[in-house]
This record gives C-alpha cells, sequence and structure tokens, in this order.
C-alpha cells in the first residue's frame, strides 16, 4: 500500500482558489495512473490524500513505484494559461496483508503526517 498527500496543499488552495486545487488533484490523479497496472487500486482517500493498493507486490517493488510516483510529480508542472505550478507529494509505504487494511492505513496516515513534519517532499517506508 502506498498513501501520499500532496505538500502544502491548502496554500495551493488559498493562493490559486479551489477551482485550480480540484484542477492540480484531477493532473495528479492522470499521472500518477500512468505508473500504476491495471490491477492496482488507486482512490482518494480524504481531502488531498491518495491511497494505492498494489495487489501481489512486495515493499522492494512498492517502494519502486512510490519512488516513480514521487518523481513524476515533482517533475511534471501543472500549466494553466497564466502560471506553472510544481506541486510535490509525501508519501508512506506500507506492505500488509489484507486483514490488518483499516490499521495499517490508520498507521501509514499517522507516519505519513510525520513525514511531512520533518520536511516534506521524501518517500518514507
Amino acid at each position: 500500500m502506498i498513501i501520499l498527500d500532496i505538500d502544502y496543499f491548502k496554500k495551493v488552495n488559498a493562493t490559486y482558489g479551489h477551482i485550480v486545487g480540484d484542477e492540480i488533484l484531477k493532473f495528479l490523479t492522470k499521472n500518477v495512473q500512468t505508473v500504476l497496472r491495471d490491477s492496482d487500486i488507486f482512490a482518494r482517500y480524504c481531502g488531498e490524500e491518495f491511497v494505492i493498493l498494489l495487489p501481489d507486490t512486495d515493499l522492494n517493488n512498492a517502494l519502486l513505484v512510490a519512488q516513480k510516483i514521487r518523481s513524476l510529480v515533482e517533475e511534471t508542472p501543472y500549466i494553466d494559461l497564466n502560471f506553472s505550478l510544481n506541486v510535490t507529494v509525501s508519501i508512506d509505504v506500507k506492505q500488509f496483508k489484507n486483514e490488518r487494511l483499516l490499521r495499517e492505513l490508520h498507521n501509514a496516515d499517522k507516519a505519513l503526517y510525520k513525514a511531512k513534519e520533518n520536511g516534506r517532499n521524501m518517500l518514507k517506508s
């Protein structure tokens, strides 16, 4: 499982407005989906947080996918008619069995916020 959160998204909404914020969410979604397989599950968790379930994927391969996503987001600016905006994401990766899904999702969410407090634009495992 990968959980990711857009860094400083509240500032994006405050600076550019919620319409641009919504467009950035769509833009990020489209870009992230280019890295994923058809069997992967990509969902908005809440606000600017997303969860990606990677069935039949070990931790090392999940980390590779997470790094591809982090790099792609960082290197692909959102371009509007009036401006270009770079966003970054903070990511946490966990491996678990299905019966631990909710507990691991909660733990990953807490770890993600710890990563954000420690500098943002990072991959945490």
